[in-house]
């Protein structure tokens, strides 16, 4: 018990930041004295039927793409289930062509968008009535966030199963032990493998539509591209981004070696992709599409540079070739799987790993750590078949 209990400590400092776990666990211990009844007589449903089975992924779009799995196998362990999604919109734009899910119930999460305006909270709460209603059977959390734990407990799920690494137990039906891996595909398997789920597969894989796919080879021998090299300089966190004049030497690289370098811009890349334009020798090709669009074109790619972001794990999921830059985030937590070639770049010698911080306190050291010459190293290496660890 103690040793279980060290453990769950451990990886939840992997996932969580110190701050957060220190206030969370506070407010975990008074609530457990007002749950303490219901924990006590606790009702075992392991013979439930489930006919609605909902999960909650309220994190952003690498977290998505890392539950594909999992997703999979639970939809293939209750085939006849109504499986519901529950999360941000791109987990909709990303899964609809899957057929994974029967229904999708959208909303911006407040801990994932950063939004507590009051207008969001009523909207979640408003959704949580909503899907009271559906008398959901089973919900599921795959990250074991106290905050995510009591939004499954509010629609008064029959049954519900999380880990409880930040507390929040009382409200679970079924507590899952912690996982051996930090990465957080295992972490999610080991959800759907207590449900007597078969996994087969622990790599994501998504399925593009064949009309998608032609939309997008059509689109890029319009424009004449050839040998394509994709890369993306955004992130969601400031702290993740590599400088905009590194990245231009990078696509000035590609260049030279006959690739057709497009840089990938997201909705909050517009001021980053301008900068790395005009530190570029030459003309640069930038693609803006919807995410619901994006693996299609990214298939059609020889390989992707980018940040430990959502995008780089679409990319691997689509089995092409990635390079992916680490700073803040160690690659054992959250490092894209896929049937290409997976690169990971990291300096070492940075204790603050796992960052959990907003703004990075050291200038975004370990970021600037990693030198162009690390990264054209990658593109030579990966383009001749050399075995990466």
């Amino acid at each position: 018990m103690i040793r279980k209990t060290a453990d769950k400590r451990k990886i939840a400092r992997m996932y969580f930041g110190r701050k957060w776990l220190v206030i969370v666990s506070f407010i975990d211990v008074l609530l457990s004295f007002i749950w303490l009844p219901k924990r006590l007589f606790r009702c075992n449903l392991d013979s439930l039927e489930y006919k609605k089975i909902l999960i909650l992924e309220s994190h952003l779009i690498g977290d998505v793409i890392a539950g594909l799995p999992a997703y999979k196998a639970i939809r293939k362990r209750f085939p006849n289930s109504e499986l519901i999604f529950w999360g941000n919109k791109w987990g909709k734009e990303i899964l609809y062509d899957q057929k994974i899910f029967d229904k999708f119930y959208i909303n911006r999460i407040p801990w994932s968008v950063y939004n507590y305006s009051f207008i969001n909270i009523k909207s979640l709460f408003s959704q949580v009535k909503q899907l009271r209603n559906l008398n959901i059977d089973l919900a599921l959390d795959f990250r074991g966030d106290i905050r995510n734990i009591f939004l499954i407990y509010l629609i008064k799920a029959k049954k519900r199963i999380s880990y409880d690494f930040t507390g929040g137990s009382y409200w679970l039906t079924d507590i899952i032990s912690p996982p051996k891996s930090y990465h957080i595909i295992d972490r999610n398997l080991k959800v759907a493998k207590s449900l007597g789920a078969e996994i087969k597969h622990t790599i994501p894989r998504l399925v593009i539509p064949k009309e998608k796919i032609k939309a997008a080879q059509e689109y890029f021998d319009m424009k004449g591209l050839k040998k394509i090299a994709f890369l993306h300089p955004g992130a969601s966190q400031p702290k993740r981004l590599w400088m905009p004049e590194r990245f231009a030497q990078i696509v000035d690289y590609l260049h030279n070696k006959d690739y057709s370098p497009v840089l990938l811009a997201g909705p909050n890349d517009k001021a980053i992709i301008e900068s790395i334009r005009n530190k570029c020798k030459g003309s640069t090709d930038v693609l803006s599409i919807p995410l619901s669009n994006i693996a299609a074109y990214l298939a059609c790619g020889e390989f992707f540079v980018g940040l430990d972001s959502g995008i780089g794990h679409i990319a691997a999921s689509v089995g092409i070739d990635v390079i992916i830059l680490f700073g803040p985030q160690p690659p054992s937590i959250a490092c894209p799987r896929g049937r290409g070639k997976i690169v990971k770049i990291m300096k070492a010698d940075f204790d603050c790993r796992p960052c959990h911080k907003q703004v990075c306190n050291f200038n975004n050291a370990c970021m600037k750590a990693i030198a162009v010459e690390d990264v054209m190293e990658a593109i030579d290496n990966i383009k001749r078949n050399v075995v990466f660890q």
